[in-house]
């Protein structure tokens, strides 16, 4: 039942065909969702890469100033110190929102904003003001929020040191994350960036709110040097419906192609199985001459027998010119019907015979007088050549391979006309012997070599059709090949390949 199955066409065709298209839609709508995924990752690891960057550009701009600013601020007279630091503030007001002198117990001295001073604030305590005091070096806190406001700020504080080299004051310097944050979302409003502590993992700003975060993918995560943050940007899950086209497209490409490969493979399939099923009709006509020879051919003979003895009475009774011709032409055809009735034999049985180790050149010696007898009837040269000077042994019977040579003279005797040239060549390769017979004789079209094999295909006005039946079968007989090469007006080369022992 699943071989009845398995025929039916339209099964097949959703097997190999509409099967795997719909597993190859899926495989692409997959890949184009991956890679609509990796695209936005992507991207966002791009931009974020970027914001990183600049923020860490502008924080190193921030200590490079302030650095040089504690230059300056360790030879300025103490009343000029605070216009200094205002007029300074004023350039960076966006991006800075004060500049202090703090002196080495943590109170502020001088300032560009005086609301700290009056609230008298000291910042001893602070990680940062120890640092710096302690390293002579530039220190950056952590972020926190500003004394008289909400927001975020960045302090940054740096010694300014005297003419000993020691530290005299920590210039600090405070930077507006709020400008950062607005910085970004003003670049890179589509990804909603957060800032948090890489240390303690708390959260320093948002450009925006994420919402549900079934709409988002997971967040792809930058470090920035010098402030020790950790920025994650969210990209936003890809819509099917921005790829759907391209998966559309390269669905039906896949479907188109199985298509031809269907097509392609069952126009192959259905021309195997025309060449089985010709060679199964071969066979079988092959095999119903073979059962017709051996049920009829003896009955066939023994009737030609009496025929042609009372023919032969009937040739010395009847002796006007007229009578012996009709007797010649009545004999003629009681031989031919001879020759059928053994190429039928040989088609039917033809292992009867035993099988020894013969020499070639031996054989085609034998048979060369009966050869070059034809070829004389004829007016043709006939030249016999062994291109190989040892023997030429091949395991089969005798007669079986004298016949396929008579055969091919024969039909190659037939096919050219007077002072034709006909050459029998044997040559030895490794592992087979071959026996080409070559004409230069009217030649064979392709179509026609492709029926020369065929039961009772002549191009002969007397011929049966059956001897180059007869000479395919005794050559697979002993496991070679029989090959045509003709080309029409110049002639007919045709070569057997038998084993070599």
């Amino acid at each position: 039942m699943f071989r009845n199955l398995v025929r039916n066409s339209f099964f097949i065709y959703i097997l190999f065909v509409i099967i795997p298209a719909l597993i190859l839609s899926t495989m692409i709508v997959d890949y184009q969702k991956d890679s609509a995924t990796d695209s936005a990752r992507n991207n966002a690891s791009m931009w974020l890469e970027t914001n990183k960057k600049d923020t860490e550009q502008f924080v190193y701009k921030t200590i490079t100033k302030i650095e040089t600013m504690s230059i300056f601020l360790s030879n300025m007279a103490s009343e000029n110190i605070e216009p200094y630091l205002q007029d300074v503030l004023k350039q960076d007001n966006k991006l800075l929102s004060g500049f202090y002198i703090v002196n080495l117990e943590g109170d502020f001295i001088h300032h560009s904003d005086e609301t700290i001073v009056k609230r008298k604030r000291n910042i001893a305590h602070r990680d940062y003001f120890i640092e710096a005091k302690e390293t002579k070096s530039t220190s950056i806190s952590e972020a926190f929020q500003g004394p008289m406001t909400d927001r975020h700020i960045v302090a940054l504080a740096t010694p300014i040191l005297d003419d000993d080299n020691n530290v005299e004051n920590i210039l600090v310097a405070t930077i507006r994350v709020d400008y950062l944050k607005n910085k970004i979302l003003i670049l890179h409003p589509e990804y909603p960036i957060i800032a948090k502590s890489a240390e303690k993992g708390d959260e320093i700003f948002k450009t925006r709110e994420i919402g549900s975060k079934e709409q988002y993918l997971d967040p792809v995560s930058e470090t920035v040097d010098y402030l020790s943050w950790k920025m994650e940007a969210y990209p936003k899950i890809v819509p099917i419906k921005d790829f759907i086209g391209s998966t559309i497209l390269y669905s039906f490409l896949t479907f188109l192609l199985l298509n031809i490969f269907y097509v392609f493979f069952h126009y192959i399939s259905l021309k195997r199985r025309a060449k089985k099923e010709q060679a199964e009709n071969e066979a079988q006509k092959l095999e119903l001459i073979g059962t017709l020879a051996a049920s009829t051919a003896h009955e066939i003979r023994n009737p030609l027998t009496g025929i042609k003895g009372f023919l032969h009475l009937l040739k010395e009774k009847y002796k006007k010119d007229e009578d012996q011709q009709y007797f010649k032409i009545i004999d003629e055809e009681i031989e031919r019907i001879n020759e059928i009735v053994s190429e039928f034999l040989m088609l039917g049985k033809p292992t009867v015979h035993q099988h020894m180790k013969h020499d070639l050149k031996q054989m085609i010696d034998e048979i060369a007088p009966i050869l070059h007898s034809e070829a004389n009837m004829y007016n043709v040269k006939l030249d016999i050549e062994h291109s190989f000077a040892d023997e030429l042994p091949i395991y089969c019977t005798k007669a079986h391979i004298k016949q396929v040579i008579l055969n091919l003279v024969k039909n190659s005797l037939d096919a050219i006309s007077e002072g034709g040239k006909v050459k029998v060549l044997t040559r030895k390769t490794d592992k087979h012997i071959e026996i080409k017979v070559i004409d230069n004789g009217k030649g064979i079209s392709e179509e026609q070599i492709s029926q020369l094999f065929k039961p009772f295909f002549t191009l002969k006005e007397k011929g049966n059709g059956l001897g180059l039946v007869v000479c395919k079968r005794i050559v697979q007989l002993y496991d070679g090949s029989i090959f045509i090469e003709s080309e029409e007006n110049k002639g007919t080369t045709v070569t057997v390949s038998l084993p070599t022992m």
